[in-house]
């Protein structure tokens, strides 16, 4: 019998934003390869923004940037990004009002100085030239945004609006997903692709932009402090990540 395939956000369900995967984790990966499922990131974050550590889980295959690109075995085979002009003009906005941003792609990603906390090794852009520094359009598919109360970000949200909706996490910050795109669209491309028809389907996540995600796969699985709505349309809930909550859910379902 085929093995799975298993979708997995990474911060709050691989590990915390700035820390490496616990022991738990590498152990349940080790054994989900051993049992031959497949496993698959699908994150928020662009592909410039996974550290080796987690990508030495062993996935066969990347979901980044909130859907916008799909990558599997070294091979990129969607990749969308905000048009160079849109892009200057947000960047000016975001600036302008003083917007803490994080600007995640394919191959790069910015922040701008106000960030808190501050993401190690990260550039920073003091206005939106900056983002071309390197002598080419950076292919940018999606903005992190702090802003503390949302009336802060009202004057960027026209020029946000022109290529990206705003998912928000909480009263107090959000990231941008392309028009169109979304995590469900791409796993579903995948899925379609010949070597993975027909196989069961799973996903982990715990936060506002992996509920799409969670309704598109067989079982959607919700980490122990996902947020409300997303535990709400999980099929089964499982510990935090730090109670060995992946590890758990993956040994419930015969998968590690």
């Amino acid at each position: 019998m085929r093995g799975a395939l298993i979708f997995f956000d990474i911060d709050g369900t691989i590990c915390r934003y700035g820390e490496k995967p616990p022991g738990s984790v590498a152990k349940a990966f080790r054994s989900l390869h051993e049992k031959g499922n497949t496993a698959f990131l699908c994150t928020g974050r662009g592909e410039a923004d996974i550290p080796d550590e987690i990508r030495n889980l062993g996935f066969e295959g990347v979901i980044s940037s909130m859907g916008a690109d799909v990558r599997i075995r070294g091979r990129l085979l969607r990749h969308r990004y905000i048009p160079a002009v849109l892009l200057k003009e947000t960047a000016a906005a975001l600036l302008e009002h003083r917007i803490a941003a994080m600007f995640t792609g394919q191959y790069h990603v910015f922040r701008t100085e106000n960030l808190s906390p501050t993401p190690g090794q990260i550039p920073e852009i003091h206005s939106a030239d900056d983002l071309f520094r390197y002598g080419v359009v950076p292919q940018i598919s999606s903005l992190d945004l702090e802003y503390g109360d949302i009336r802060k970000l009202e004057p960027c949200l026209p020029a946000i609006r022109k290529h990206s909706e705003l998912v928000e996490y909480n009263p107090n910050s959000g990231q941008t997903e392309l028009n169109g795109v979304n995590k469900s669209k791409a796993i579903h491309f995948v899925c379609k692709l010949p070597g993975y028809r027909g196989r069961g389907t799973y996903a982990l996540g715990d936060s506002q932009n992996d509920l799409e995600m969670l309704r598109s796969v067989d079982v959607g699985i919700a980490m122990g402090d996902a947020v409300r709505e997303v535990a709400a349309c999980a099929d089964f809930v499982t510990e935090r990540l730090e109670d060995d909550g992946l590890q758990s859910a993956l040994e419930h379902f015969g998968l590690a």
